[in-house]
């Protein structure tokens, strides 16, 4: 009776969760689409939503009793460097194959010929990471600090691809509606970014759960975005295929993430680390 109990009383948390930060989140999206985007908009509006889910789980911790530990402690420091180097790897793949096949051709901008391109991505890899781990954190106490650990505690099926359909559904109306898509189909943006988080939800559930820590996934989600929006997009000449191929909603990260997220799936890594929820 008390097992049946906790999961009605888990299953009522995350379904608040949700729908407090989907309603609030709209509210701010439909903000940003009115404005003109997301570069219209500018930054605030950008971390406002960015932190919507970690202010929410936030406010959930303060009020309600029997939510899973926050995971506010560092955790092991072999955790953070595997979440710094692993969008690394992947966009080293995805990326190289691409300007490889000339799919997305290679090229320097003429914006980093005075520094050079090794001080250009030291710069947009360092302090990148760090302004990007403040919007970051934001996502990550709420997605991973709280969604996860329920998704896990409900019993969800695929409990960390699943979370990255929420958080794929949670970015579609800017993607649909806004100037967040990265080619000129934004359906088949949103459906090639849905399939790239999935996969990478993988990894960045897994680090939060084995790690015990929300550091790790804020870290993972920073080291993403400068290294995804920073390096390797400026290094890729614009082409007719290259908005499908590389990218946050490209074919080949999708590769990538989902080989990845297979490899934790087929080892029984991500069923260790959620057994112990």
């Amino acid at each position: 009776m008390a097992d049946t109990s906790d999961l009605r009383r888990d299953r009522r948390h995350l379904l608040l969760f949700l729908g407090v930060t989907f309603t609030v989140s709209l509210a701010i999206e439909i903000a940003i689409l009115r404005a003109g985007g997301l570069e219209a908009a500018g930054a605030l509006p950008v971390l406002a939503l960015m932190w919507t889910p970690g202010l929410v789980a936030l406010a959930m911790r303060a009020r309600l009793r029997d939510l899973p530990d926050a995971g506010f402690r560092l955790g092991r420091p072999r955790f953070l460097l595997t979440a710094y180097l692993l969008p690394v790897g992947v966009g080293a793949l995805a990326y190289g194959a691409a300007w490889v096949t000339h799919l997305a051709p290679f090229r320097v901008p003429d914006a980093w010929a005075a520094r050079g391109v090794p001080l250009n991505i030291l710069l947009r890899v360092s302090v990148g990471v760090v302004v990007g781990s403040i919007f970051a954190l934001g996502e990550e106490i709420g997605w991973r600090g709280l969604m996860v650990p329920l998704l896990v505690r409900v019993r969800a099926p695929a409990p960390l691809v699943l979370s990255g359909i929420i958080w794929g559904l949670w970015h579609t109306p800017l993607i649909l509606f806004g100037d967040y898509a990265t080619s000129g189909h934004p359906a088949v943006s949103a459906l090639l970014f849905m399939l790239a988080i999935a996969g990478a939800a993988v990894s960045f559930g897994w680090l939060r759960l084995a790690s015990a820590s929300v550091w790790p996934a804020m870290l993972i989600h920073a080291s993403h975005n400068a290294w995804f929006q920073s390096v390797f997009d400026s290094l890729t000449a614009h082409s007719a295929t290259s908005p499908y191929v590389v990218g946050e909603s490209g074919v080949l990260p999708v590769v990538v993430y989902w080989g990845v997220a297979a490899w934790l799936l087929a080892t029984g890594r991500v069923r260790a680390v959620s057994s112990t929820v």
